[in-house]
């Protein structure tokens, strides 16, 4: 783990990011994508969790928003919509 660059950064993650690759994680396999997937019979070849953030530019430096997409190849196309009921 490591500083962001103004505080000398060296070759490791910074804390916010690990916290948002934690939460990939967690949608990864704990929660849902993997979880699913194997619930319900379906390939896990492919599966992949993209992830990502940005940070506030006004004000103290907090995580303003955080980007998770979930790619599953086997998931047919009838499943890939999030029901909401």
């Amino acid at each position: 783990m490591d500083q962001p660059l103004a505080h000398g950064r060296g070759p490791g993650p910074e804390p916010t990011e690990l916290f948002v690759f934690g939460l990939a994680a967690c949608v990864g396999f704990h929660f849902y994508a993997e979880r699913y997937l194997r619930r319900h019979s379906l390939g896990l070849t492919g599966l992949v969790i993209e992830c990502g953030h940005d940070v506030s530019e006004d004000g103290p430096a907090r995580v303003s928003d955080i980007r998770i997409s979930v790619m599953a190849p086997g998931l047919p196309e009838t499943r890939r919509e999030p029901s909401l009921g």
